[in-house]
């Protein structure tokens, strides 16, 4: 199965919906999983109820002691829902999700492979940025480097410097 990929920006009506890409709907289902994991960078996750699950096994894998386990099915679990897509193809988001996701009158629904994010496009384009900025960084960082293990010959040609 393809995974999801793009990105839909959709307003959050006054009753907190939101509308769900069609194309995401489908793959999502007529209810599926959101939370809001904390993160340096909130934003709800959606994922469709297997998926949530396995999700979860794989953060709890990585528990080297009870309270680690605790911590991490506490931020897993606690703030997750289970909604339902509605006849006009809208979610209700409840009160606590809108708050630590920050979330206010725009979703920007962001496709990720095994599941979907919501942003606050602001927030969104704040992160693509601090994002753009350290790829770009480290291309620079490899392109040196690998000038380094280049020598180049009198005509224009270049060999590999063996380390």
């Amino acid at each position: 199965m393809f995974g999801f990929t793009g990105s839909f920006e959709h307003n959050l009506d006054s009753k907190n919906r939101l509308f769900v890409p069609a194309k995401f709907r489908e793959k999502l289902g007529d209810s599926f999983v959101i939370r809001v994991k904390p993160s340096r960078h909130p934003h709800i996750e959606c994922f469709t109820e297997e998926e949530f699950e396995k999700r979860v096994e794989r953060e709890l894998s990585h528990a080297t002691d009870e309270y680690t386990r605790e911590k991490l099915l506490f931020a897993s679990r606690s703030n997750a829902n289970v909604v339902s897509v509605d006849s006009q193809g809208r979610i209700s988001v409840n009160a606590t999700i809108l708050r630590y996701s920050g979330l206010e009158k725009t979703g920007l629904f962001v496709g990720m492979g095994d599941h979907v994010q919501i942003w606050n496009p602001v927030k969104y384009d704040e992160y693509f940025m601090q994002i753009n900025d350290e790829i770009a960084k480290d291309e620079e960082a490899s392109l040196k480097e690998a000038e380094k293990r280049r020598e180049f010959k009198a005509d224009g040609r270049f060999i590999e410097l063996k380390n």
